[in-house]
């Protein structure tokens, strides 16, 4: 598998130069709010680091070049004939993902803790933990069907999937209790929300259960794949 690993770095080393780019920006642009403010508005660091680390997390879900070449013909003959077959391809794919995601988290973590002073409970860790755990679930979704029907249609299916998840929180702030928000302290009553133990253990249970999700899918995508491969011949 570490070859295939080395083939995902080196195919891929110019999103990771951009992503490596836009978390060292996010890590100076939190740093230089940090020294600006202090302790002052630690409310305003927490939003830019929270918001920096969505697009980080959204940027490193959707490109999805990295798939392009796996669809070559001339790869997939490859990877059916080499001692791992396509599944040792396919192991490489999702542990590449998942290491992406988990790196985006951890430096997340570190700079809601600097601006925290080290403290271990905080929304901007939350929110990151509440991406991390998205993302994962979002891979997990849409990979087994980019392995059945190929990028072009199984990427889709992480946009109609994201796509869900925003209509039933739309459907939830229209039809739903939202008397916690209090429209004079629109902030303040997101922040007292999301200091509440029960919302901490939803986000608990996604961050936990994307893990297994995750393994699932796996084992989805290693069976499908080779249905793929068998349509296009």
């Amino acid at each position: 598998m570490k070859s295939y690993l080395f083939k995902e770095l080196f195919l891929n080393k110019s999103t990771l130069l951009v992503l490596a780019s836009l978390q060292a920006l996010s890590i100076a642009v939190v740093v230089m709010c940090e020294v600006y403010y202090g302790d002052s508005d630690i409310e305003f660091s927490e939003t830019v680091c929270v918001v920096l680390q969505l697009m980080n997390f959204a940027f490193a879900d959707f490109f999805g070049a990295m798939f392009k070449n796996d669809e070559k013909h001339s790869w997939t003959d490859f990877v059916c004939s080499s001692p791992q077959t396509f599944k040792g391809q396919i192991l490489a794919k999702y542990v590449y993902l998942f290491s992406i995601n988990l790196i985006i988290l951890i430096s997340g973590l570190i700079m809601s803790m600097f601006i925290l002073k080290l403290k271990a409970s905080s929304f901007s860790v939350l929110c990151m933990c509440l991406f991390f755990g998205i993302c994962v679930l979002l891979d997990a979704i849409k990979l087994p069907f980019i392995y059945r029907f190929g990028y072009s249609i199984g990427s889709k299916c992480g946009l109609i999937s994201l796509g869900v998840i925003a209509f039933a929180a739309l459907i939830y702030v229209l039809f739903g209790d939202i008397s916690f928000i209090d429209f004079n302290d629109l902030w303040g009553s997101i922040l007292d929300f999301a200091n509440n133990n029960g919302i901490r253990n939803i986000v608990a249970v996604i961050c936990i259960a994307c893990i297994p999700c995750y393994a699932v899918s796996l084992l989805i995508s290693s069976n499908v794949y080779k249905k793929w491969i068998e349509v296009r011949e």
